[in-house]
Formats: C-alpha cells, sequence, structure tokens
C-alpha cells in the first residue's frame, strides 16, 4: 500500500516536473463505452454510490479515485484540489460533482482537468483508478458539437501513455470484437498492459461463451475459432463483474443512492455468480474482490518489474548527460575550475 501511496504522491507533487523529463508514473485508467457499466464498476469498488444519475453523459471529466484502506467506519471522500470539508454521505459527493461538472463543462462538453477524489474507508483496497468519460455512441441536441470526437481524443490520450494500464470494461452480452474500446486497444497496440472486465455477465448466453473467455481457454483457441466468436486476446486476461441496475423494478433494495444498495448488490453479484457454476479458475476472476485483488497485485508487479528499471534507466541516462555537459562546461582541459581572482 506504501508503494501505491508513494506514486500517487509522486504525481501530486512532482507529476508535471517528471513529464517534462520523459518520465511517465503508472496508472490504472478504466475506459468504456457509455451504459457499459463503467461508473458502477467504480461504485462498486469504493462500497458507495457517489456518482450522480441519470445527468447525460455520466462522467464528463477524468476523476482521478484513490481508494485509501482506512480505521473509521464512515466512508469519508474529499477532493483534493477543491476547497471544502470531507463528505461523509454519497449525497454530498455526488452534489459536489455534479457542481464541479457544471462548473467545468456547462453539462454540455467535455474538460480534460482531473478531479482527484480521496476516498477512505475500511474495506477499500489501496488502489488508484482513472475513471474517463465514456466513449458516446450519438450525441444530444443540446450537447456541443464534436463531442463525441473529443471523448475519443481523450481517451486515446491516456490509453497511449506509456505506463498506462487499461481496464476495459465491456458487457458481457456483447461481442467483444464489437466493442470500440477493445478496438482502440489493438490499435494502441496495448493488449499486453490491458486488462478486460465484463459486466453484465448475468446476461451473458452460450453464444457470448464467457466461461472460456474469463478461464483463458479461447486464448488457446485458433485464430479462426477466435475470429468468428468476435474474441480478442488480452495478455492479462478478462474478469467478469455483476453490478446493480438501478433501472430495474423488481429489486428495489438496489435503486437509491445509499451504501446499502451497493451491499446489496454485491451480495447479489455473489449469489449470481454462485448459481453459474462456472467452474473454478473462471469463477476465480469473477466479483468485485477478485477484481480489487487483481488490480491491486498487478499494480504492484508492473511498478517493480516494468515502470522501476524503466525509469531508473532513464534517470541514469539523464544524469550521465548532465555529467557530460557539465564537462563541456569546464574553464579548460586543464583547470575544472576558472582560477580564482
Amino acid at each position: 500500500e506504501d508503494l501505491i501511496r508513494c506514486v500517487d504522491r509522486l504525481r501530486q507533487v512532482y507529476g508535471k516536473d517528471l513529464d517534462g523529463m520523459g518520465i511517465h508514473l503508472p496508472m490504472i485508467v478504466a475506459v468504456g463505452k457509455e451504459s457499459s457499466g463503467k461508473s458502477s464498476v467504480m461504485e462498486m469498488i469504493a462500497g458507495q454510490p457517489f456518482f450522480p444519475r441519470d445527468e447525460g453523459v455520466c462522467t464528463r471529466l477524468p476523476f482521478r479515485l484513490q481508494f485509501r484502506c482506512a480505521p473509521q467506519e464512515t466512508p469519508r471522500v474529499t477532493f483534493q484540489d477543491l476547497p471544502g470539508q470531507p463528505c461523509t454521505k454519497p449525497e454530498q459527493v455526488q452534489q459536489r460533482i455534479l457542481d464541479v461538472t457544471k462548473q467545468r463543462t456547462n453539462n454540455e462538453d467535455v474538460s480534460s482537468d482531473e478531479v482527484v477524489l480521496n476516498i477512505e474507508n475500511c474495506d477499500v483496497p489501496e488502489l488508484t483508478l482513472v475513471d474517463l468519460p465514456g466513449l458516446i455512441g450519438s450525441q444530444f441536441e443540446g450537447e456541443k458539437r464534436g463531442l463525441k470526437q473529443k471523448v475519443l481524443d481523450l481517451v486515446k490520450k491516456y490509453i497511449n501513455q506509456p505506463h498506462a494500464i487499461v481496464l476495459a470494461v465491456a458487457p458481457a452480452n456483447v461481442r467483444l470484437r464489437d466493442n470500440d474500446i477493445l478496438g482502440m486497444v489493438k490499435e494502441a497496440g496495448a493488449e499486453d498492459r490491458t486488462i478486460g472486465l465484463l459486466t453484465k455477465c448475468d446476461l451473458a448466453n452460450e453464444r457470448n461463451r464467457l466461461e472460456d473467455i474469463l478461464n483463458g481457454k479461447l486464448s488457446e483457441a485458433d485464430r479462426k475459432d477466435q475470429e468468428r466468436i468476435g474474441y480478442i486476446h488480452l495478455k492479462r486476461g478478462y474478469y467478469g463483474m455483476i453490478c446493480r441496475d438501478t433501472l430495474r423494478e423488481d429489486r428495489p433494495a438496489e435503486s437509491s443512492q445509499t451504501q446499502d444498495a451497493i451491499e446489496q448488490a454485491k451480495v447479489r453479484e455473489k449469489r449470481s455468480f454462485d448459481d453459474m457454476k462456472l467452474e473454478p479458475v473462471a469463477r476465480g476472476r469473477c466479483g468485485v474482490s477478485n477484481v480489487d485483488k487483481a488490480l491491486t497485485d498487478m499494480f504492484r508487479e508492473y511498478i517493480h518489474a516494468v515502470w522501476t528499471p524503466d525509469t531508473l534507466d532513464k534517470l541514469d541516462a539523464r544524469i550521465k548527460g548532465a555529467k557530460s555537459e557539465l564537462k563541456s562546461m569546464r574553464f579548460s582541459d586543464r583547470y575544472e575550475e576558472p582560477p580564482s581572482a
């Protein structure tokens, strides 16, 4: 946990300086189409519903969600760079998100300025995720022209960053090949640093081959079989979740914007996956708790195995360059320093 907090602290204090040096900090970026369930995934991880509902494009700017395990029983959310007291109720967080969204986008545009939320609770993972606006299928009349392209450009900007680990969120009842976000991952050559997260697993049928996707069986299939069902191979594989659906009238316990509604959704998620009777490998990649652990473990592993060696190499090269430049600025070959007066 100290490692993840250290990366976040480096970003807060030295982020712009490091970017200027060509040193990019690692991060996990959640991307997906609108209505893919991406924001619901963030709420399941946080254990509370902090995103407003029924507001058109739900996410209009990047939200950096810094989940922190803390001893207090009451969840607390602070907006890192914004004035105001910590929020202890979901409706307070929702209102502040509505306010900052209105201020920066007028609810008709998107902004690239990040909003950082520190989310403290006793049962959240030590994890940081960036939740991006969802890819838009079609624009509403009241939205700014070019909004669809602006969202696309913003998502591509994050995906293409060298140390961005991509959490590609897609509904399980749609062919992977037909999902725009996985196409973007493939186009960016980011398959090796992408985790697929399939939502709405309870809506998948036999044709969707959910179990074979989760347990990796399809990754070993021949190319023709993969192409026939629209499978896209990701080195780190796929995970599954079932989030709450607030529009279902037969699930009133999950429809309210309360912490208890999220807990009810977690109970139903576990029961639903148990009822599917998936084989052990596939079942071990399902549910919010397994997703939490996979993301946390993978992020730590990536920092140790990939980001740290790459960063040390870059720093070493810059130090050698600085020494060489300093040497060339000596007073003469005979004297390292100019003679004193």
